[in-house]
């Protein structure tokens, strides 16, 4: 997709990336001092990806804008959710050490990206999983569908705006069951496996025109 196709989009667009390298002087120029002084503070493992995603973060959003990505200015809401100031535009990310995704549309949405887990122990199962999810991912023994119930959880969360909670069994995502609580609160839900092998999940308005970017 080229930054034409970007610009003309009108339905919900996901990016992913794996930054291969440090990011060059041209995304450099895009991010203030504010974003490199926190980079310098992040552990070096996630320190490479953080920058490449809020770059390219930036310059999605200054084509789709059509300014210059530079002069884009975030906010955060109560939750500590990232906006745009003008909230012409919604955008979410996500990223774990080596990948990123980033969300955005013209409504609120929320991403969410995770590697499916080596193994899930029976706390981490009760402290994310309601009892049909439990049978939908066999007590957490089908990692990859566990991965795309927390997957779906963390967006719907960021969807909303609230952020973390600590009651994750009481939001059902259940992807055998259409009266869940994303379909129930006007919701609707994406889940894919990346490139990289990680599980991704889109939780928006409008889940049907859903457009996908590999960057690299």
């Amino acid at each position: 997709m080229t930054s034409a196709e970007i610009e003309r989009c009108n339905q919900p667009l996901l990016i992913y990336g794996r930054p291969y390298a440090t990011p060059t002087k041209d995304l450099w120029a895009l991010l203030t001092d504010g974003e490199l002084a926190s980079a310098q503070r992040m552990p070096p493992k996630d320190r490479n990806t953080w920058l490449w995603c809020r770059a390219m973060l930036r310059k999605c959003l200054g084509i789709k804008l059509n300014i210059d990505p530079a002069e884009i200015q975030f906010a955060y809401n109560a939750h500590g959710k990232p906006e745009l100031k003008d909230q012409s535009l919604h955008f979410n990310v996500s990223h774990t050490a080596s990948s990123f995704l980033i969300g955005i549309a013209q409504e609120s949405i929320g991403v969410d990206l995770e590697f499916i887990p080596e193994q899930i122990d029976s706390v981490t199962a009760d402290y994310v999983l309601n009892e049909q999810e439990k049978g939908y991912c066999q007590e957490g023994k089908n990692l990859q569908a566990f991965a795309e119930i927390w997957t779906l959880k963390e967006a719907f969360l960021k969807a909303t705006g609230l952020g973390l909670v600590d009651d994750l069994p009481s939001i059902d995502v259940d992807p055998l069951s259409e009266k869940n609580t994303i379909s129930r609160n006007g919701w609707s839900r994406n889940s894919f496996v990346c490139p990289g092998g990680e599980v991704g999940a889109f939780v928006g308005r409008n889940t049907a025109e859903l457009q996908f970017l590999h960057c690299s």
